[in-house]
């Protein structure tokens, strides 16, 4: 792949790099509550609350990029699997009140393992099959759907700290 293309393919896929990061973040978050002993109400509803406001965008984001590659891609299939996975957890900290400490355990697990996926396999994989073209078609739409979505820095209960 020539460099200059690398280069337009890298920079078409930082946000979603990007955001990684803050995700990784959330799991030591979780971890860090859990460690602490902290009430599983107070951590369950951050993380509902995180995966709202960050999580389901990213994921949107994610699918623009998904959608690009052929419907039977074994990747693309699995990183698919793992948002109605990780959405179900969610929805199972909502539903389940008994369980949260439990599903937290498994929600972040899953959610690390996730984000590790995507940027060892997914990230390259996207670099390697989508063109230029698709990548900035991509991001042309996503220019169109942007909103304001500034880290939540707000939360008034960091109870990782």
């Amino acid at each position: 792949m020539p460099q200059a293309n690398y280069r337009k393919r890298q920079k078409a896929l930082f946000p979603l790099i990007n955001e990684h990061n803050s995700e990784l973040e959330l799991c030591e978050n979780i971890r860090k509550g859990v460690q602490n002993k902290v009430e599983s109400d107070r951590i369950a509803e951050y993380t509902i609350h995180y995966f709202q406001k960050h999580l389901i965008p990213h994921f949107q984001k994610e699918s623009l990029f998904l959608e690009k590659l052929d419907e039977l891609d074994l990747l693309r299939k699995k990183a698919e699997k793992q948002h109605r996975r990780l959405n179900r957890l969610k929805e199972k900290l909502i539903a389940l009140p008994k369980r949260k400490e439990v599903t937290l355990g498994v929600f972040e697990e899953e959610l690390e393992a996730h984000v590790r996926f995507e940027k060892k396999e997914l990230i390259p994989h996207l670099q390697r099959q989508l063109t230029v073209k698709d990548l900035e078609e991509v991001c042309r739409n996503l220019r169109k759907k942007k909103k304001s979505h500034k880290e939540d820095r707000c939360w008034d209960d960091k109870f990782w700290e």
